[in-house]
């Protein structure tokens, strides 16, 4: 009479066996549901009333039986040779497909939208200046700073169409030119509504992972440096300096190099906080700026709690200086 038997599961099946490898009691998976079956670790019900026909005394569960298992199964297993290394490959396919399904979180897909948004602004501005270049020689005397520049060319099209015109000494335009301007001008008014949502969505997404880092920082220069990071976690692990430091790696290396200075700062420089310090207590803000961003990223990864005692913090310690 068996003193105990153990319970574990394995992708080939459920087993209840002895401590010696003896096969009490099985089932096995089929292949058609290996997927389910390694997504859910729990052994239902039904294989232990199957057991009770056979077996009704002591059974262990658990680690125990899991790692017991592993040392027998392939003297137990009902799969012989190469079937079985087969069986295991493809359950093993599995389990790094899930695993690296469940590696890719919301952070990464904001930190393709970050990186999206400054291709768009490089672009954009490239654009524009042509769009500037362009109609400059139709109406050179249009202020063409305006934020309403773009929208008034897509809009209106010729300088004659425009209320304040009155004379210029640019160039006339054909109807076809004028068409041509417009479908430009439109196309990069689009592109411009187009970055305005993807700044929404970055705005809303870095609220919903990373409140406190966010909530310190204008949120999509939170969202640059989480890209520079490469992921909430690898943020999460860096110390105050690096996180200063993000963005700045070419002036990092020339001052090791012995070729330039040391730099105070990366992309923080753009913080609100330090554009707003004198020049000479710029490098001391970004210190402390860089240190509760640290502090407010570990809280987001680790804990996903907000906490809005750390804005206040930040605020009374630059006022201390």
């Amino acid at each position: 009479m068996l003193k105990q038997v153990f319970v574990a599961k394995h992708p080939t099946g459920i087993y209840a066996f002895s401590e010696d490898g003896t096969v009490i009691y099985h089932e096995l998976i089929d292949e058609r549901n290996l997927a389910d079956s390694l997504s859910n670790r729990d052994i239902p019900e039904s294989f232990f009333k199957g057991l009770e026909s056979v077996y009704n005394g002591k059974i262990v569960k658990g680690e125990d039986a899991e790692k017991l298992l592993r040392s027998k199964i392939r003297n137990m297993a009902f799969l012989k040779g190469r079937e079985f290394n087969e069986f295991l490959s493809k359950a093993g396919i599995l389990i790094t497909k899930k695993n690296m399904k469940g590696s890719i979180g919301k952070d990464k897909l904001i930190i393709q939208a970050a990186n999206a948004l400054d291709d768009m602004n490089k672009v954009t501005n490239q654009l524009i200046e042509r769009l500037r270049e362009w109609y400059g020689l139709h109406y050179p005397e249009l202020n063409t700073t305006s934020p309403s520049f773009i929208a008034k060319v897509a809009e209106l099209g010729s300088r004659e169409n425009f209320p304040e015109f009155k004379n210029s000494t640019g160039i006339d335009i054909s109807e076809d030119d004028e068409k041509i301007l417009k479908k430009y001008a439109n196309a990069l008014k689009e592109l411009n509504d187009s970055k305005k949502e993807i700044e929404k969505y970055i705005s809303q997404s870095m609220d919903e992972i990373a409140p406190n880092f966010s909530s310190l920082i204008d949120k999509i220069l939170a969202a640059r440096l989480l890209a520079l990071a490469g992921s909430l976690e690898k943020l999460a692990k860096m110390p105050a300096s690096t996180i200063q430091l993000l963005g700045a790696e070419k002036a990092l290396f020339r001052h090791l190099k012995n070729q330039g200075k040391s730099p105070k700062y990366g992309i923080l420089f753009n913080a609100s906080q330090i554009q707003n310090a004198p020049t000479e207590k710029q490098g001391k803000v970004a210190r402390i700026l860089a240190a509760k961003l640290m502090l407010a990223a570990r809280i987001d990864f680790y804990s996903k709690r907000f906490d809005p005692t750390l804005k206040k913090q930040l605020d009374e310690e630059l006022k201390k200086i």
